[in-house]
């Protein structure tokens, strides 16, 4: 009886280092490494990886800036307005002209009192404001979608009533009124942004 043969070859060639041995020696999957389903190995570094933030996204975050900054400045040339004594004492006197017309008499010192207090209420809107710009930027940042609506909503309050301030006889020297139409032109482009459909798909993956 004879012996089999002792080396380390079969009678088809030579076996692969990855298992079944092929005609010819040679594997034709060496160095592909595929799933036995046919799909390509799963790579670990593939998935979980940084979203790349579209361009829209970058442009919200800098507009929320461009609104702050013109927000700021009218908030300041309104400051400074009623804080001149010409332009406080025009506002009296028109308030008291306006009472008079109706018959009503009401002492210049409690038309003083109310005009000061107008403009603590306008100091006190305005340091809400920058909170609030403050709160959707860095929420933005942080790629929180709760910041995106907080801005919508801020946005169209703000643009409702600038707009209604004009319509109802609100602020007539040219300063104010461009520095507010320019920040109600910067919110709705603002909102055109932040309802891109880029923007709020990217701000759903983000939190996944």
């Amino acid at each position: 009886m004879s012996n089999p043969p002792q080396d380390n070859h079969s009678q088809w060639g030579p076996a692969s280092e990855h298992g079944a041995s092929q005609p010819g020696g040679e594997n034709p999957y060496a160095g592909h490494n595929p799933s036995k389903f046919g799909t390509e190995a799963y790579d670990p570094n593939a998935y979980g990886g940084p979203l790349e933030q579209p361009d829209k996204f970058r442009k919200l975050k800098m507009f929320t800036l461009v609104s702050l900054a013109i927000f700021v400045i009218n908030q300041l040339v309104s400051f400074v307005m009623m804080s001149s004594s010409e332009y406080r004492n025009e506002m009296i006197d028109e308030i008291e002209q306006q009472m008079s017309a109706t018959g009503q008499t009401v002492d210049r010192g409690q038309i003083e009192t109310y005009v000061d207090a107008v403009v603590g209420v306008g100091v006190a809107i305005a340091l809400i404001g920058l909170a609030l710009y403050l709160l959707v930027y860095f929420g933005l940042r942080a790629n929180k979608n709760w910041a995106r609506i907080v801005g919508i909503i801020f946005a169209i309050l703000g643009a409702v009533i600038s707009l209604g301030g004009f319509a109802f006889g609100g602020a007539t020297d040219i300063v104010t009124i461009v520095v507010t139409l320019l920040w109600v032109g910067v919110n709705i482009y603002w909102l055109i942004l932040a309802f891109s459909p880029d923007v709020t798909r990217y701000l759903r993956e983000a939190k996944r």
